[in-house]
């Protein structure tokens, strides 16, 4: 979408940095709270690994990014972090409540 958003003027953070920061970035955003939760594991031991589970599911969407997903093809992979989300979330509740 960076290709349209340029065309028609818009000033998306993707198309101020570019697509290939902009996947950058998506990486760092979706893998760094799996990094937060290991140093929350390892500095305070918690017992939150559950939620490491997560991690599985971002997998797919991480590899298609880097392959270079573009337009329409980013709708699912939007789909499925915002469930990778969830389920971290949910498994992290239940890490700390249960």
């Amino acid at each position: 979408d960076v290709q349209k958003d340029t065309l028609v003027n818009k000033r998306t953070l993707a198309v101020l940095i570019g697509a290939k920061k902009t996947r950058l970035l998506l990486f760092v955003v979706l893998l760094k709270p799996f990094f937060n939760l290991s140093f929350f594991m390892y500095f305070f031991d918690a017992n939150v690994w559950p939620a490491l589970f997560a991690l599985l599911w971002l997998v797919g969407p991480i590899l298609k990014v880097g392959k270079g997903a573009s337009g329409k093809a980013l709708i699912p992979i939007l789909v499925k972090t915002g469930q990778a989300q969830f389920l971290f979330s949910m498994l992290l509740l239940f890490s700390l409540f249960f």
